[in-house]
């Protein structure tokens, strides 16, 4: 499985012939170009964005913007509400388990960090504390979660037009000095194994 990332919570998840995208919107929204290619399966973690996504994926790709347990291509998906707009997401691709938390606004509760907490790679975001987690903020559900990759999302970038904490902040909260930073994130089960807690920053794709 390889991940892409395209700027504040817009992800691609790739497998073989099957590709997830994660909000597509939300680096868009933030002045980014964001992701341009057809999906099987898009995650919008924001609700307010289906209409815009039923537009722009009408050619067969499955939306998936509310709470509840999907099947998709072999992907399982389970989607957790947390209000009225906003849901997290619980999905296993290749036998790899990946939060996808959006733009989080607030930290999770109890009974929503329990349903996570057996997740692989962590889509967390890290920078922002107008709009998204502080970085003090996500530190600290990174450590109430425990993810064994952790991939940090909505930060400062070149051509962000909303305000933003640099990444610096956040490696500070974790105690990091020399992230790996990658253009794409191949993972496997396999590279899991033994793994505690990494952290992999991507460059916007």
């Amino acid at each position: 499985m390889y991940i892409y990332w395209y700027g504040q919570a817009g992800f691609k998840l790739q497998s073989g012939d099957t590709t997830i995208v994660v909000d597509p919107y939300s680096p868009r929204k933030a002045g980014l170009r964001g992701p341009n290619f057809k999906s099987d399966i898009v995650l919008l973690t924001e609700s307010s964005d289906i209409s815009q996504a039923k537009k722009d994926f009408k050619g067969g790709a499955f939306l998936i913007s509310s709470p509840g347990e999907y099947e998709i291509k072999n992907n399982f998906i389970y989607g957790i509400k947390l209000n009225e707009t906003h849901a997290v997401y619980l999905l296993e691709m290749d036998g790899v388990k990946i939060g996808v938390l959006g733009e989080l606004k607030n930290i999770l509760d109890e009974n929503t960090i329990e349903k996570l907490d057996d997740v692989d790679v962590l889509l967390a975001p890290v920078g922002n504390k107008k709009s998204v987690l502080a970085p003090e903020q996500a530190a600290k559900l990174i450590r109430d979660i425990e993810p064994k990759i952790i991939i940090p999302s909505c930060y400062k970038i070149p051509g962000l037009k909303i305000e933003a904490e640099s990444i610096d902040k956040f490696y500070r909260e974790m105690g990091l000095k020399n992230p790996e930073v990658l253009d794409k994130a191949r993972i496997t089960v396999k590279d899991l194994e033994g793994k505690e807690m990494a952290i992999i920053v991507l460059n916007p794709s």
